[in-house]
């Protein structure tokens, strides 16, 4: 079981509007239960790694996602990071205008 098996978190709109995109919910699912790069997870989405770093860093910075582990490989540093939850909820409207 992993420590984030069925954990709900309580978000935000802003965090909420940052799942509002298909493929942050597929990176969000491809790091539910096990830490991966951005590489990693790329791969297993069949996405550009670019692209999905992107994404990552905007769920990072947004809180939904942590950074589990750093792994130093030659001259480059791998971060490892896991989902902070596998569903979530809000309090509020997120989309009004709907």
């Amino acid at each position: 079981m992993s420590k984030n098996e069925s954990k709900s978190l309580k978000i935000s709109v802003e965090q909420a509007k940052l799942l509002g995109s298909a493929l942050r919910i597929k990176i969000i699912a491809a790091i539910e239960s096990e830490s991966k790069t951005s590489k990693q997870v790329a791969v297993e989405i069949n996405e550009s790694p670019g692209n999905v770093h992107y994404h990552m860093k905007k769920l990072y910075e947004g809180d939904l996602i942590e950074l589990v582990q750093e792994k130093q490989v030659g001259g480059v540093v791998q971060k490892y990071y896991l989902a902070k939850a596998t569903t979530f909820s809000t309090d509020h409207e997120v989309y009004p205008e709907l």
